[in-house]
């Protein structure tokens, strides 16, 4: 979940951060931010785990680089 309730997914098969606004029973896709681009296809296998840390930002697992990176 972000820290504003949206729902967050990674998508390890094009490096593709979404959020996601729930609405009743139903969610819309609202925003999508690349993270990956290395591989082929770009962004393949490259994410591996996420979370939100209030006032910082969104920490993923780049699995194609081996390291921790902030996205803002």
């Amino acid at each position: 979940m972000a820290t504003n309730g949206d729902i967050l997914s990674v998508n390890g098969g094009n490096g593709y951060l979404v959020e996601t606004k729930v609405a009743g029973q139903h969610g819309h896709q609202i925003s999508k931010a690349l993270l990956d681009d290395i591989g082929n296809p770009p962004g393949v296998g490259a994410l591996f785990g996420f979370t939100d840390v209030a006032g910082q930002g969104v920490y993923f697992v780049d699995d194609n680089e081996n390291q921790l990176n902030l996205f803002h």
